[in-house]
Formats: C-alpha cells, sequence, structure tokens
C-alpha cells in the first residue's frame, strides 16, 4: 500500500509539473536530447551526433547512458515526459526515506511524510523544479548514490550503485576517490570495477561513438556548453567567470578547483573519522558539484539528501556554524540564481548584490564547506565524567 500510495503521488504530480511547464521548444530540452539519442541507439546510429536544433545541444554522457536512454526511444517523447516525472518525484521521496532512516529515524510515519512533503516542495525547490523544467537525470543519480551510502561498510555489492552512477555521468566518481582515502577499499574497488563494466559495455555496443567519447567528448567541457559565466552554471568556474569577466578562467579554475577538491576531501576524511560518517559523504556530493567545469542549478538536487543530513546535524549538537550553513543553502536553493539577473551567457553581474545572487548556490556549497572546518578545527569536547 505504501509503495502504490508513492506511485499514485508521483504520478499525480507529473500531471501537475507537466501542466506547469510551459510549452515549447525548449520544454525538457535535455529529455528531448536523451530521448533521441535513445532513438539514434536503437537505429544503429551514433548518439553523439544528434543535436537539439534550438542551441545545438547534444548528448554529452558516456556511451553506457546511450543505452540506457535506448529505452526512452520506444515511447514517445510526450509518453516519455510523464514517465519521467513520474519517476522524478518517486526518486525523492526514495531519497528522503533512505536518508531519513540513515540518520537514525525510526518512526516510518515520518520518513513517509517527510518523502511526501519533500515531493511537494520539489516543485519550489529551484534545482528540483530546473530538474523537471529540463528533464535531466540527477535525481535518479542521487537515489543510486544514496542507496549505497546507506548501506553498512563491508556490505557485499556496495559501491555497485556508484560504479553505475559513475558510468552514467562521470561527477559521482568521486565519491570511488572517497572509498579509497577512507580505507573503504572493497567497496572502491567494487565501484571501480562496476564503471569499468560500463566502459567496456558502451565499447561493446557502440565502438565508434565510445573511441569519440573518451577520446574527445569526455574532456571538451565546452562541448557541454561554451558559456561558464551563464547563471545557470553554479560551481567555481562559473563565479571565477562571473567575478572576472572573462569565460576563460581555464588556469584559475583548475588551480581553484584543486585546492577544494583536496582540501575538502581532506575535511571529509577527517569528519568521517570523528565519527561523522554521513555529514562527511554528503559533502562530497557538494565538492563533486563545486569542482565540476559545469553544474547547472538542477545539478543541485544533491541538497536534498546533503540539507536533511546537515540539518539534521545542527540541531543534533546545537551548532550555530551548521545551523546557519544550512538555512542560508537552504535558502539559496530556493531561490533561482538568476532571479534578477537575466539567465543570458553575455551578461556580467555589475554589482556586489548581482554577484551574490548570480553565485548563490556556489556560495553556499563553500559555506557548507567552511562550517566543516570549523567542525574539524575546533577542539572536542571533554568528555562527561562518570557520576
Amino acid at each position: 500500500m505504501v509503495v502504490l500510495g508513492a506511485a499514485a503521488l508521483s504520478v499525480a504530480l507529473a500531471f501537475l509539473a507537466r501542466a506547469l511547464v510551459d510549452e515549447g521548444p525548449w520544454t525538457t530540452f535535455d529529455l528531448q536530447v536523451f530521448h533521441a539519442s535513445g532513438e539514434a541507439v536503437l537505429r544503429g546510429d551514433n548518439p553523439y551526433l544528434y543535436w537539439l536544433e534550438q542551441d545545438q545541444l547534444s548528448l554529452v554522457y558516456p556511451p553506457f547512458a546511450g543505452l540506457l536512454f535506448a529505452l526512452l526511444g520506444l515511447l514517445s517523447m510526450e509518453a516519455v515526459r510523464i514517465v519521467w516525472f513520474t519517476g522524478i518525484f518517486l526518486a525523492v521521496q526514495g531519497i528522503v526515506w533512505l536518508t531519513t532512516g540513515w540518520i537514525g529515524v525510526r518512526r516510518r510515519w515520518v520518513r513517509l511524510g517527510a518523502g511526501v512533503a519533500a515531493a511537494g516542495l520539489f516543485l519550489l525547490f529551484n534545482p528540483g523544479w530546473q530538474e523537471l523544467w529540463s528533464g535531466n537525470i540527477n535525481t535518479f543519480l542521487a537515489l543510486l548514490i544514496v542507496a549505497d551510502l546507506v548501506r553498512r561498510d563491508g556490505a557485499r555489492g556496495r559501491g555497485v550503485l556508484i560504479g553505475v552512477a559513475a558510468g552514467i555521468k562521470l561527477t559521482p566518481g568521486l565519491f570511488i576517490l572517497y572509498f579509497l582515502l577512507t580505507r573503504r577499499f572493497r567497496e572502491a574497488w567494487t565501484a571501480l570495477g562496476t564503471f569499468a563494466v560500463t566502459v567496456v559495455a558502451g565499447f561493446a555496443v557502440l565502438p565508434g561513438p565510445a573511441w569519440d567519447y573518451w577520446r574527445s567528448h569526455a574532456w571538451d567541457a565546452d562541448r557541454i556548453y561554451p558559456f561558464p559565466n551563464i547563471p545557470l552554471n553554479q560551481n567555481l568556474r562559473g563565479m571565477l567567470a562571473r567575478l572576472t569577466g572573462d569565460p576563460d578562467v581555464s588556469v584559475s579554475w583548475l588551480l581553484a578547483a584543486v585546492v577544494v577538491a583536496v582540501g575538502g576531501l581532506a575535511v571529509c576524511v577527517a569528519l568521517h573519522r570523528r565519527g561523522l560518517v554521513t555529514e562527511a559523504a554528503v559533502l562530497v556530493g557538494v565538492i563533486a558539484l563545486l569542482v565540476s567545469p559545469v553544474s547547472w542549478a538542477y545539478h543541485w538536487v544533491w541538497l536534498v539528501p546533503a540539507l536533511i543530513v546537515l540539518g539534521a546535524h545542527a540541531v543534533r549538537t546545537r551548532s550555530w556554524t551548521w545551523g546557519g550553513a544550512v538555512v542560508l543553502t537552504a535558502a539559496a536553493a530556493f531561490v533561482a540564481p538568476y532571479t534578477f539577473m537575466p539567465l543570458d551567457e553575455g551578461m556580467t553581474p555589475s554589482t556586489v548584490a548581482q554577484q551574490f545572487e548570480t553565485n548563490s548556490l556556489t556560495i553556499a556549497g563553500l559555506l557548507l564547506l567552511v562550517a566543516a572546518v570549523v567542525a574539524v578545527v575546533r577542539p572536542r569536547p571533554d568528555p562527561v565524567p562518570a557520576a
């Protein structure tokens, strides 16, 4: 009954979302690319040669993703939209169910209620609305990652889902490195092995396109979008481009990305060693978004599990540092980073207020890392002596 109820709610919200999403050439543009790429795979064509006419958008994910998208090619575009939206709302409820259990919530009705509330709020949550408007895949990837992370250390098969997620989109691969750094070698090798299987599958079915992807496309950020300064791009690269007014920030971005990746992962390892395992894990996802060359606002749906975990930590520890960072991040997530600034790659923020607005999610992610640094460097409280 619970599953049927979640499914019914998801279908209802899917039709509501479909009614709210504007009808036009840009409606679910990413999903249009996925659908056309899947059709190309079914025809035996190169999925990377399809370009969405409105703005020359094409498949930018590994070949394994194209194989999965072949399933979409069996349906009409409108049917795909409803199925996709339904899946997104189911995934949101699944993420919340798993995450609330991860932080120790045992009452089923609380976890179910939180999932229902999150599914409804997803329409108001800017990354969530953008996920629906674009028809992207990030919510499904977040579900795969969370479903793997919540399992106990050393569990058989733990790491498979993260390996699959990395095979669909490279960014989750940072979790494999995190497993290695925290000496969970079984999970790391399982994830890496699974990722390797997805690569082999791509070469087996799409040898030519797979060669093109791994030789060229995977390393060409401009193929995704050539203007990193557009406010929709919420990461270090986008922020540096907007701060300098120069879209070519390759050198400064690489330096900043290395500092944040190395420093951030070091902090996550320190948190893990202090027993803050869930907090460290969700911050790895934030780091991945910050250092990625392209992190659209809808990629930040990872904030759904992150805010639950870090918000619970703030309440449990009564930490003003964590609480402030979580509140500011949540506020940033409910306001589009281009509410008052045109969504235009040719526009450069000219005021401090515009810089804060157009870099809101990036700043929020950095604030979460700052809160983590404070938690690491702050001395642990002395244990209370027994009476």
